[in-house]
């Protein structure tokens, strides 16, 4: 059965993006005009290039671009060639508009480094499905750090040995590294202790001679666990690095730009 095109494109462009991405794909008709594309604008853009982007005829005619002919029969068996951008929109993946200058949904602003809607890498691994491969993504994204920011608020040095041996696995090895570390404990209502954070530093300093900096980083809307790398890079872990030691329950990790949350 032949896909419906959402699952074939990913995102709708506004007029003045799709310009500039149809020179990008087209340089020759550029040649000796002077009129090349713009390098910031498409290497924003390439990020959100996940699938093709759509376009239809209309959009076409008022750029004046011509259309394949093939691509305009199947949006013509669609009923999509007349369609306004935000009813495009609906007809691909993400259901979004990429602009340069509009925020609302479904605009998503390439521009705008707060954009929350962004593309990213994820590993997702459900029960009893190996982790290795996330471990040895994880290990490489941090090996040539400087600092690295260990911010888990559920982690324990009396509770959580494993997440301490999958941290043991994935901070750099043989080299000299920072590692800030959140170490503010945890209180139940009752104000009896959860997670007790003291000595964290110094369980994960029998791995490796880390430089330890223990400081309180927590965010009290901060679920997640994360590892900040260089201030530049951010791993988000949905369960917890425990999960990513052992495969008894799923676990997701997804790799960003850093947002400066801490």
């Amino acid at each position: 059965m032949k896909l419906e095109l959402k699952y074939n494109y990913s995102f709708v462009l506004e007029d003045d993006l799709f310009r500039e991405y149809h020179k990008y794909m087209n340089p020759e008709e550029c040649v000796g005009v002077g009129d090349i594309y713009n390098s910031r604008v498409i290497q924003e853009l390439l990020s959100y290039h996940i699938k093709p982007f759509l376009y239809n005829k209309a959009q076409a005619e008022r750029l004046k671009i011509d259309m394949p002919r093939g691509l305009e029969i199947q949006l013509q068996h669609k009923g999509v060639n007349g369609l306004g951008l935000e009813e495009l929109a609906a007809h691909t993946f993400y259901q979004g508009i990429l602009s340069t200058s509009k925020e609302s949904f479904p605009y998503v602003n390439i521009h705008n480094s707060s954009e929350k809607i962004r593309t990213v890498v994820a590993g997702s691994y459900y029960a009893h499905e190996s982790r290795q491969k996330a471990i040895s993504h994880i290990k490489s994204l941090c090996k040539d750090a400087k600092e690295i920011i260990v911010f888990d608020k559920y982690l324990s040095a009396t509770t959580s040995a494993n997440a301490l041996d999958a941290l043991s696995r994935i901070l750099p090895q043989n080299k000299e590294v920072r590692i800030v570390i959140h170490n503010r404990d945890e209180y139940g209502g009752n104000g009896s202790i959860i997670y007790d954070h003291k000595d964290i530093g110094k369980q994960l300093c029998r791995f490796y001679a880390w430089t330890i900096e223990e400081k309180d980083l927590r965010v009290n809307s901060h679920h997640d666990r994360y590892l900040v790398i260089d201030g530049k890079k951010e791993i988000v872990v949905s369960s917890g690095f425990s999960n990513l030691g052992v495969d008894l329950k799923d676990v997701t990790y997804i790799v960003c730009p850093y947002t400066g949350h801490f």
